[in-house]
């Protein structure tokens, strides 16, 4: 009896909670990238994400976007063009989301996995007209490169990582000590209307499909995991190891920290022996995760640090 009441009584704190949620106009002048710009406003040093061992506090984050809009400004990319995303879980990965969509076009978060027909076909199907990759899947795009330019890809710019690889010829290297930092001015005028990106099936029956995500979607999916799910304040930390090609990871992790300012540890792949160990050096108290995650949790061995916990 004690366990039923309280389930209706969480159930009736989610549902008061869910009820604060209300609905906006898509002509709202409000986007993923003005959130962002918010938070960088408001509290500019406080941490965004942790990666890899290096802090990045909201204002840093916010003005690595800003360059990476700039730079694709000057390749000629406007509002409604299409810039599709290939890179691994970093912090290029979000910066370059939001550098898309503050200046009013469109992100496609492209599946690491994917290489030569997948590949294209999910570059194309959209209507791609730039690409955005990173140095870790250089292989994959090289394979590819001269049939994505003549199916029209306009232009194709190389993100860094090791720097183990050097920018091919075919491609152009973002550097960030070209551009300044500061917000474009077309990020004000982006609808919740307005296409935010796209997001893929897995392709398990055929290729893959893309779905459309508006930033009123995002805002709401967003809101609704930050403000009901997991209430979740300024001072909370999530882990995250899902692709940000996944929606998962974009509502769950992005959006949720970008909706409520908290923070984000942030990995590049999933690692059961190592979470517990990452949970506890850096504070994490909320966790995205899908079902098959848990399956290989619980098949991790008992360590005997873990013993009376």
């Amino acid at each position: 009896m004690t366990n039923k009441i309280s389930e209706i009584f969480s159930m009736a704190s989610v549902l008061k909670k869910a009820s604060r949620l209300k609905p906006q106009s898509p002509l709202t002048e409000n986007s993923l990238g003005f959130s962002v710009e918010t938070n960088a406003r408001e509290f500019p040093n406080d941490v965004m994400v942790v990666f890899e061992g290096k802090t990045t506090s909201w204002g840093e984050f916010n003005t690595l976007s800003n360059k990476i809009s700039s730079h694709l400004k000057d390749r000629g990319v406007i509002k409604g063009d299409v810039v599709s995303i290939f890179m691994e879980n970093r912090v290029e990965t979000m910066a370059a989301i939001t550098g898309v969509v503050k200046i009013g076009a469109v992100a496609s978060m492209i599946n690491t996995n994917l290489g030569e027909k997948p590949l294209v076909h999910c570059i194309d199907c959209v209507g791609s007209d730039y690409l955005l990759f990173g140095e870790e899947l250089i292989q994959s795009v090289d394979g590819v490169q001269r049939e994505l330019a003549e199916n029209g890809v306009r232009g194709i710019s190389f993100f860094g990582d090791s720097n183990e690889v050097s920018c091919p010829e075919w491609a152009l290297e973002f550097n960030e000590s070209d551009f300044d930092g500061n917000n474009p001015p077309e990020t004000k005028g982006v609808l919740l209307g307005d296409l935010a990106y796209y997001i893929f099936t897995s392709g398990t029956t055929g290729l893959p499909k893309a779905s459309k995500m508006t930033h009123d979607k995002h805002r709401r999916m967003s809101e609704s995991f930050s403000s009901v799910l997991f209430d979740m304040k300024k001072s909370d930390r999530i882990y995250m190891c899902l692709p940000l090609y996944h929606s998962s990871a974009m509502f769950i992790g992005f959006g949720s920290i970008t909706h409520s300012g908290a923070s984000m540890f942030l990995r590049r792949k999933f690692s059961a022996s190592k979470l517990l160990d990452e949970v506890r050096e850096h504070n994490t108290n909320c966790f995205a995760y899908i079902g098959e995650l848990c399956r290989y949790l619980l098949l991790q061995p008992k360590r005997e640090d873990d013993a009376d916990n």
